[in-house]
């Protein structure tokens, strides 16, 4: 089974000022952000990939980037929401810019997350890694359950939660966290092949879909 994954697209437009916006910020995606769905959409066509299912988080920016993929493959399935795929709750950083961030938190508690997905103390983030690993076992053990060998699966999160997909496959995280190779960009997809034994291989992670398109 081929578990495809997208991160949502833009929130921001380019004269609004970025913050960090987790599972508190419900923020809508801006037009590029519905365009990156569109792309995402074409990108999948180009590559033959043709969801089963498509699961998303239940966040306004997660469904809507569902709902334009299945509208524009043509997909008799509508976005099934699930809160495992939630974007994490970034707490005392909701809200705030890089700057703010560091002038409250420091500058390497910012560093250590962006770069290595290390989370900080003292920031008030709810739950922990090890609950939203266990979150995404649930997760992909019931799509093992649902689906057949053979199905591709589409599930739309958040930068904050897809790069804990990289935990199925031992020690990948870490040389992902070592090489600053964890974050997804806003639309770009990635894919993990489970097989029927459970074992996972990464097929590719952070790709564009406006690069693929482009060549």
């Amino acid at each position: 089974m081929k578990l495809l994954l997208a991160r949502h697209g833009n929130t921001f437009t380019q004269e609004m000022i970025p913050v960090f916006v987790g599972s508190a910020n419900d923020m809508p995606l801006v037009d590029e952000g519905e365009r990156q769905a569109s792309r995402f959409s074409q990108f999948c066509k180009m590559r033959g990939l043709v969801p089963a299912a498509v699961y998303c988080g239940p966040l306004l920016r997660t469904r809507r980037f569902a709902e334009i993929v299945c509208q524009e493959l043509g997909l008799p399935c509508v976005p099934v929401m699930d809160e495992r795929l939630n974007e994490l709750d970034y707490g005392g950083w909701s809200g705030k810019t890089n700057e703010q961030v560091v002038a409250e938190f420091g500058e390497a508690a910012l560093k250590q997350w962006n770069d290595h997905g290390v989370w900080p103390a003292d920031s008030n983030w709810g739950a922990a890694p090890e609950a939203v690993i266990a979150d995404l076992n649930s997760y992909v053990a019931d799509l093992h359950k649902r689906h057949a060998p053979d199905d591709v699966v589409l599930s739309v999160s958040s930068n904050g939660r897809l790069r804990y997909f990289l935990k199925f496959i031992p020690q990948l995280f870490d040389e992902m966290a070592a090489n600053k190779n964890l974050k997804v960009a806003p639309g770009n997809a990635c894919q993990i092949t489970m097989d029927e034994t459970g074992n996972f291989k990464l097929d590719f992670w952070n790709e564009s879909p406006a690069k693929v398109l482009a060549r």
